[in-house]
């Protein structure tokens, strides 16, 4: 979560106009495929890496990148069944995706990184609800 948040500040802060372009090529592609369970997991590292990227640091992409194929290992198919197959949620997914891009776009690193935690906060939210209810047999 850390990582994500200064990700999403620093981007605000030094982003160019093809970063903010690549960002909302992301969610164009985002938006066509909501509700694709295997292109909405991909769409969402996606934005995730370009936003790294936007911060110019590279030590943040090679973070990421090694902490994002990790993270992936473990909850790809709790991601992909809980978050990805529902339109509803892939839906909100986007609308927070689409914050985040609009914040770094703004230039505003605080609402930058509000909208970062916001967005991580219902992932970890839907994960654990969606685990619960795998636990409890429903």
């Amino acid at each position: 979560i850390a990582l994500e948040v200064a990700n999403a500040g620093l981007a605000a802060s030094k982003r160019t106009d093809e970063d903010v372009d690549e960002l909302n090529a992301v969610l164009a592609d985002m938006d066509h495929e909501v509700g694709t369970e295997t292109v909405g997991e991909k769409q969402d590292m996606r934005f995730h890496l370009t936003l790294a990227r936007a911060t110019h640091n590279s030590i943040m992409v090679k973070l990421l990148e090694t902490i994002s194929s990790q993270v992936e290992l473990t909850i790809r198919e709790t991601r992909r069944v809980q978050l990805y197959a529902n339109k509803e949620i892939a839906r909100q997914l986007w609308h927070e995706h689409k914050a985040i891009a609009d914040a770094v776009a703004d230039r505003d690193p605080e609402r930058a990184q509000e909208e970062m935690r916001r967005h991580l906060k219902h992932v970890e939210t839907e994960i654990t609800n969606y685990l619960k209810r795998k636990k409890g047999g429903g």
